[in-house]
């Protein structure tokens, strides 16, 4: 692994990846989050599963993407659901890697992607050499940021790590959400 160049001053990034942690804890321990949040809720689970569909299909019939032999990097890889979707569609699960900022995360999806390597990581300094990957993902990602600079940071940090010629698949929600108040 190439060492990789810094992009942005850590100093002021501590207090936004606080502000995102809390807001990510506060997502999993207040009942009323967990309700909206619950992987088993139908209408949830077939918006993530569409999307997740949709994707593989561009993927496959517009990117001209392998997903067999392509590396994949999903940046907020949550508990891997993206992940074991690409996987599932025929991606090698050796050639996976995600990386999120919450460690109960990375530990549900490490458990469930037997092979992907998953760790602890701030999507806006990424452990990772520049072009390293063909298929960089970002699913509610940067609507998860709340200052643009930060937000802006992530956004480079996934061109820098992407190959030439590679993709960035990035899904969010438009902002402001007046259901996330963060």
């Amino acid at each position: 692994m190439r060492t990789p160049e810094p992009t942005h001053d850590e100093s002021h990034n501590d207090a936004e990846l606080d502000r995102v942690r809390a807001s990510y804890e506060r997502y999993d321990t207040e009942a009323s989050e967990q309700i909206r949040r619950d992987a088993a809720n139908p209408g949830l689970a077939r918006l993530i599963s569409e999307w997740h569909g949709r994707l593989v299909e561009r993927l496959e019939n517009e990117s001209g993407l392998d997903l067999s032999t392509a590396r994949i990097l999903d940046v907020g890889c949550g508990t891997g659901g993206l992940l074991d979707s690409l996987i599932r569609a025929g991606a090698d699960p050796s050639k996976c890697f995600g990386v999120d900022l919450m460690p109960n995360r990375v530990a549900i999806a490490s458990g469930r992607l037997p092979g992907a390597r998953i760790s602890v990581g701030d999507a806006g300094a990424l452990d990772f050499g520049s072009d390293e990957f063909d298929l960089v993902c970002m699913s509610m990602v940067v609507s998860s940021i709340p200052s643009d600079e930060l937000a802006g940071t992530v956004c480079g940090e996934a061109l820098r790590v992407v190959k030439p010629g590679g993709t960035v698949a990035w899904y969010d929600i438009r902002t402001p959400n007046p259901m996330n108040p963060d």
